[in-house]
């Protein structure tokens, strides 16, 4: 576990994730006791992790949306309770109910399938936060964890080594200097040296931006449906009109070059 997760507690229950697994507190209703402590083992906790790391490490799209959305992004990823009897219910059952303990010092006692219905019923009205702090994590720490684990399957160990041995292969005489052209090789360790490799070329500066609005001819009647499809999206009309003008130019140009090739 990666943090001190706090307890969930109500009237009759509490309950604890920890690194020993999830611990619940039954308010007893027998005379003479005043609470049971069931203690669930933390197998099914560190297979939720595993499971929810390596998904992650293999679909990189969603580790993405992650990192810029936050937990809420893999709320589908936790959907399961880590102790849910899903899949063969006898057989979990019985394995999670053999592994855990009860003060009552009954073997299979009923205290822990009412901890197990504790834990279910707190799992679906926690928040994905919340789920994702109880096997452990954070948005960050997990996110963290997956880079990490890529970083260190990566047969690449010194990268500044292996960009210089890379380039070495392009030092040849069709990759020198020619007239008006640049080296590759020489512009990779440039760019290597200043710590970047996305520096644009001086084409960038030949392109003009204007941000004042264009002047198109009204399309309003063939525009107005389509534009109601977008409501809210600005510049959804002027857009659609330079499409509509840009199309009759195109057909006026076939239309044209059919005839000519008649006559």
């Amino acid at each position: 576990m990666k943090k001190s997760i706090p307890s969930v507690r109500d009237e009759n229950i509490e309950l604890q994730w920890t690194a020993m697994g999830l611990r619940v507190t039954l308010s007893a209703q027998e005379p003479m006791q005043d609470r049971w402590v069931i203690q669930l083992p933390r197998e099914p906790l560190e297979k939720a992790s595993g499971r929810l790391i390596e998904h992650l490490q293999r679909d990189s799209l969603k580790l993405a949306v992650l990192g810029e959305q936050g937990a809420d992004a893999i709320s589908n990823l936790l959907s399961r309770m880590p102790y849910s009897n899903e899949g063969d219910y006898q057989e979990t059952l019985s394995t999670i109910v053999s592994r855990s303990e009860c003060t009552c010092g009954q073997m299979d006692c009923n205290h822990i399938r009412e901890a197990l219905q504790a834990a279910e019923d707190s799992w679906r009205g926690a928040s994905v936060v919340d789920r994702l702090a109880w096997i452990g994590w954070t948005a960050e720490t997990l996110l963290d964890t997956v880079l990490d684990r890529w970083a260190s399957k990566s047969s690449i160990k010194d990268a500044e080594s292996e960009l210089k041995r890379f380039i070495a292969h392009f030092d040849t005489p069709a990759y020198r200097n020619k007239e008006g052209e640049a080296n590759l090789a020489e512009w990779l360790a440039e760019m290597a040296h200043n710590g970047r490799l996305h520096q644009p070329g001086p084409e960038l500066h030949d392109v003009e931006i204007s941000l004042s609005p264009m002047q198109l001819s009204p399309q309003d009647t063939a525009v107005h449906p389509w534009s109601q499809l977008l409501p809210g999206v600005p510049g959804v009309a002027e857009g659609l009109s330079l499409v509509i003008e840009q199309a009759s130019k195109n057909a006026e140009e076939l239309v044209k070059s059919l005839r000519a090739s008649k006559s």
